[in-house]
């Protein structure tokens, strides 16, 4: 008779046999995402901050070569034109959100007039450079402004 109540109760032995099998693929599971997070590559290149770009050395051979770069001349910039952001995606790329006084900041494109006779020639990394005409030289820099960390009292 015990036999007999042991195998009467097929649905209570089928609910734990489901309930072992949802834990086993649970924890599979979870294995299986600790694992992967694990095998993950850890970063081991050289981290910069943005606010110091890596410097432009040229080699000898290519100074010999080509010539020493010539200087960029020292451009003063327009005081009513604000660089809010930029979206840079090479030097002769990208995009410039300027703001002039007093408006709201407008998007410009590298080559786009950003006012009457100054196109937006070049962008950097938190630059953009004005020029006479869109492929002309950079007569004006305007830069981000970042404010500076505060110090410790």
């Amino acid at each position: 008779m015990a036999m007999a109540s042991l195998f009467s109760n097929r649905w209570v032995w089928a609910q734990r046999g489901l309930t072992a099998l949802a834990a086993a693929l649970a924890a599979a599971s979870v294995v299986f995402w600790v694992l992967q997070v694990l095998a993950l590559p850890t970063p081991t290149r050289d981290v910069r901050w943005v606010d110091a770009p890596p410097s432009q050395q040229t080699s000898s051979w290519s100074q010999a070569l080509v010539g020493p770069k010539a200087a960029k001349p020292e451009v003063q910039p327009d005081p009513d034109l604000t660089l809010v952001a930029v979206i840079a995606q090479g030097g002769r790329s990208g995009a410039a959100l300027i703001a002039a006084t007093g408006e709201k900041a407008q998007v410009h494109q590298v080559g786009e007039e950003v006012r009457a006779g100054r196109f937006l020639v070049e962008v950097g990394l938190r630059s953009a450079g004005l020029g006479p005409t869109a492929k002309g030289p950079v007569t004006e820099e305007l830069k981000i402004l970042v404010p500076a960390l505060p110090t410790a009292p």
